[in-house]
């Protein structure tokens, strides 16, 4: 099984580009009220359990885990 060791989206909510590394299976997300925490791990569980219906609904341009690339149409 592969695992996801980087995780890129592009212009969140039309504003903020983000790349996370994630180091031995471990994320931690740290931001103030309204940064997109609570919007990034839905968009990953999202795309972890194959629900792409709802992560058209998230305002995003792009996203990218390892070398696969996720375009949103709502964008």
């Amino acid at each position: 099984m592969s695992q996801i060791s980087r995780f890129e989206i592009k212009k969140l909510h039309g504003v903020n580009n983000l790349d996370l590394k994630l180091k031995e299976n471990t994320l931690i997300l740290v931001g103030g009220n309204g940064a997109g925490k609570t919007t990034v791990l839905n968009i990953f569980y999202y795309l972890l359990s194959g629900q792409w219906s709802s992560m058209a609904k998230i305002n995003y341009k792009e996203g990218q885990y390892n070398d696969a690339n996720i375009v949103s149409s709502s964008f």
